[in-house]
């Protein structure tokens, strides 16, 4: 298991671009409308580091919960790993909690994904090699 990514929820991605821009940051994929689960999605990269800029697709958008700040935030780390069904498996030993079903992603590449949750860590997201 290896980090892929840090998820950053952000309000408006056209101008998280040009912010994170001027951190340093680079657009690495274009931006993508993940319809099925109400988000807008663009990837950055810096210095082998990657970050996911997520923002609302619609108002029924569920990252508009996290947003309610209204300023953008990072809320979950992504690990890359082998198999989705044994990752599950192990972590919910440790406690964690699978509450979005494994589906294809079309911002990356259509892998699979699955989110979970663990009272002291958050909200992960887990993606197949």
């Amino acid at each position: 298991m290896t980090v892929h990514h840090i998820g950053y929820a952000v309000p408006d991605i056209d101008k998280a671009l040009v912010e994170f821009a001027a951190l340093g940051w680079k657009t690495c994929s274009d931006v993508t409308d993940d319809e099925s689960r109400q988000v807008k999605i663009v990837f950055m990269e810096q210095s082998g580091y990657k970050i996911e800029l997520v923002a609302p697709l619609s108002d029924e958008s569920p990252i508009k919960k996290t947003l309610k700040k209204g300023s953008g935030t990072p809320y979950h780390i992504c690990y890359e790993v082998d198999n989705l069904e044994a990752a599950e498996a192990e972590l919910k030993k440790a406690k964690f909690i699978p509450f979005k079903k494994a589906a294809v992603a079309p911002a990356i590449s259509g892998r699979r994904v699955e989110f979970m949750y663990a009272k002291q860590n958050g909200v992960i997201e887990l993606v197949e090699k």
